[in-house]
């Protein structure tokens, strides 16, 4: 992506969630270069996020357990990602984090479509 057209995404604050609704036409369209529509929208798409869903089941008074149900949301490309994308989870509250992991999601597990599973105490 040309240097400009990332100045006028930061410039005309568009997040990446209005990225992702619009179509490709309507981007181009705000950023006056019509022709990178596509691009932008599939460079975008490419942004890893991940959708997660805690369970929260306590174990003492004190130890939690916590099950998370991860979804990839984003489109994996092999010549930008690899074979393992790098997240870091952790649980907190306003004030403290209480837990923190690396997240390796790996290319297979992408490819599966299968919901991940990830236990901490």
């Amino acid at each position: 992506m040309k240097h400009e057209l990332a100045y006028r995404l930061e410039d005309r604050q568009i997040s990446l969630d209005r990225l992702l609704e619009e179509e490709p036409r309507d981007i181009g369209l705000m950023l006056n270069h019509v022709r990178m529509g596509d691009q932008i929208l599939r460079m975008a798409q490419q942004i890893p996020q991940l959708s997660i869903t805690p369970t929260v089941k306590p174990i003492t008074r004190q130890v939690l357990q916590i099950t998370l149900d991860i979804i990839p949301e984003f489109q994996w490309n092999t010549r930008v990602h690899g074979q393992v994308e790098r997240f870091q989870i952790w649980v907190e509250d306003e004030r403290d984090i209480y837990h923190r992991e690396t997240f390796l999601l790996h290319y297979k597990q992408y490819k599966s479509q299968e919901e991940i599973k990830l236990n901490s105490r």
